[in-house]
């Protein structure tokens, strides 16, 4: 089967090693020089080209790059669709992100319905957006702690006490310049906290990532409104439909034409 390949060097140069021969007649078919070729401009009209926020040069995005670097199998060996490519350069350029800084991927996971793939950001993309607003006055954060009478308190910082405390949660506060009021978010722990090395290790800073990303997308809905960190989402999240309008994704839909498949005799 074939896989997308970015230049045609890379292609040619494949061939050259014998890697796409039939074994009959130790040539190349016509067949996959054509889907070559007709892959290579695909890619070349969906590259899109943009200056990410907070970078000086430009860069350039095509489904082959994407599915190279920001868009992991899931650990049963499935693929992001092209769909949902499609939709992560959409939203990677009108938002301005750079994948090559981690500002944002494509995870996957083996859910029970099959394979399921969401598009994810990281803490320092969305605090980045926010430190780059002119409106933007900071933020405080900390832990909702249980106290002596069971209630929560609020607790300012990731610190508490393993053997004596008990994290009910996290909280978060972000200012706003135009604003009289700050926009206040409070993450239960048990709606967050995963069964990973990161969340035992670490339980108060994981849950007070997730308080500050949702906070920031409540105070900044245009600029950050659909980004959510990997923190945020279960194994079998569905956040496709929180990050694209239904009505883009069906004019995407529309477009896309499957990839072709050429099988090579072995």
């Amino acid at each position: 089967v074939f896989e997308t390949f970015s230049t045609v060097s890379t292609i040619h140069s494949s061939f050259k090693q014998g890697v796409y021969m039939s074994t009959a007649t130790k040539k190349p078919e016509a067949s996959l020089d054509a889907a070559i070729e007709e892959r290579i401009a695909m890619d070349a009209k969906r590259t899109v080209e943009y200056t990410p926020l907070g970078c000086a040069s430009p860069i350039k995005l095509s489904p082959a790059v994407v599915y190279r670097y920001f868009a992991a199998r899931t650990r049963q060996g499935a693929r992001a669709p092209a769909e949902m490519v499609e939709i992560f350069l959409k939203v990677c350029e009108s938002m301005k992100l750079n994948p090559f800084n981690r500002d944002a991927w494509i995870v996957g996971y083996d859910g029970k319905g099959g394979p399921e793939f969401s598009i994810i950001t990281s803490i320092q993309s969305l605090m980045k957006r926010a430190e780059t607003h002119g409106e933007y006055d900071g933020l405080d954060c900390g832990l909702l702690l249980e106290g002596p009478d069971g209630t929560a308190q609020e607790v300012p910082g990731q610190y508490y006490r393993r053997d004596k405390d008990k994290i009910l949660g996290a909280w978060c506060r972000v200012y706003r310049k135009d604003r009289g009021r700050p926009t206040f978010v409070s993450i239960p722990f048990e709606t967050r906290a995963k069964d990973n090395k990161f969340w035992r290790d670490d339980p108060g800073w994981m849950i007070c990532k997730c308080a500050k990303a949702a906070a920031l997308r409540e105070a900044f809905p245009q600029e950050m409104g659909g980004l959510y960190t990997e923190d945020e989402i279960g194994d079998s999240a569905k956040v496709l439909e929180q990050v694209i309008d239904n009505t883009v994704r069906k004019g995407l839909r529309d477009k896309l034409k499957p990839a072709p498949v050429v099988e090579v005799a072995e």
